[in-house]
């Protein structure tokens, strides 16, 4: 298992962090996702066969922008 955290940003209220959190949540090898609107930042847990490029471009695809 691995923790990746991401830098999002154009969240701006609970529904956003649900609509991130339940995307993210489809992608093979997730086991847990947590937002933090106010750190505008995602937390994921995964298994080793996930890649970050996967979670931003899950990310992207919903309209927010993730940043290093």
């Amino acid at each position: 298992m691995k923790n990746i955290t991401l830098n999002v940003n154009g969240m701006m209220c609970q529904g956003c962090a649900n609509r991130i959190k339940n995307a993210l949540m489809t992608l093979q090898g997730v086991q847990k996702t947590e937002v933090f609107l106010d750190r505008k930042q995602v937390i994921v847990e995964a298994d080793d066969t996930l890649n970050t490029t996967d979670l931003k471009e899950k990310i992207e695809t919903l309209g927010f922008e993730v940043t290093d």
